[in-house]
């Protein structure tokens, strides 16, 4: 939930946001123009300063992922089923979640 003014984030629950996520919201509310997404999956490093990002994302969820999955393929199938995540077609195994409106993230 955003507030203003005084421009305060909060979860439902009215507990404070993650800083780290209220910065991620307050930029796509300033650069989202409502386009829908085209379909087309773009890497990180293809975005404006993708390439910090890309390493950031690695670390704090590409890494542990690994580490806590391994190379099995089935167990990720299920965690990200889990998480209501839908099928796409890349590599050994791909998963879309929708993390803002018209900003689907491709988990491969």
């Amino acid at each position: 939930m955003i507030r203003w003014p005084g421009l305060t984030i909060s979860l439902s629950d009215g507990s404070p946001y993650p800083e780290k996520l209220a910065i991620l919201m307050l930029d796509y509310l300033i650069r989202s123009d409502g386009s829908p997404p085209t379909g087309e999956w773009i890497g990180f490093q293809e975005l404006p300063s993708g390439s910090f990002y890309r390493h950031a994302v690695q670390g704090y969820s590409g890494d542990p992922s690994i580490r806590d999955l391994g190379a099995d393929i089935e167990r990720f199938r299920r965690a990200a089923r889990s998480l209501g995540a839908e099928p796409v077609g890349m590599g050994n195994a791909a998963f879309a979640v929708r993390a803002l409106p018209h900003v689907p993230l491709a988990i491969v």
